[in-house]
């Protein structure tokens, strides 16, 4: 069951966006993950987010807007780098205005002391809003893997 589209270029504009905001939303995280300031965590956020979205940790625990905040501004994570590694899939359903994405991200911070430096896999539920916008719905991000040395 796939989106119905009036024309292959249509569906081609969708992708790209897609691909576009989910580098645009990697790049402003590890800004505001550099920066530790809540304000602009919320700004970050309502550009990228839904309300109510939410995100799952590879531990299984969901983090709402609130509780991200709180790890991103925390004393005990330190960013070094997140960069967008490749956007492997982006389905389109519901006639283009959902998406089902999955992407690979390289990310390298500290978590009370102890250096990180992963590979991870996300997959995630974008919407397109009224605007024309996408937005998570739900990102999932999997256990992260030791980068190819």
């Amino acid at each position: 069951m796939g989106s119905k589209f009036s024309s292959a270029a249509e569906s081609s504009i969708a992708k790209k966006e897609v691909n576009d905001f989910i580098s645009a939303s990697i790049q402003e995280n590890s800004v505001v993950f550099k920066s530790k300031d809540a304000a602009k965590f919320d700004s970050m956020w309502d550009k990228f987010w839904v309300e109510g979205a939410f995100m799952i940790r590879p531990s299984g625990n969901p983090l709402t807007k609130e509780s991200w905040r709180e790890m991103v501004t925390a004393k005990d994570i330190s960013m070094e780098s997140t960069e967008l590694k490749s956007v492997d899939s982006v389905n389109l359903i519901a006639e283009g205005k959902v998406a089902v994405v999955t992407y690979t991200a390289h990310d390298k911070f500290s978590y009370k002391g102890t250096p990180n430096d992963d590979l991870a896999k996300f997959s995630g539920v974008l919407e397109k809003q009224a605007d024309g916008a996408w937005k998570f719905v739900h990102l999932h991000r999997a256990t992260g893997q030791s980068p190819p040395k």
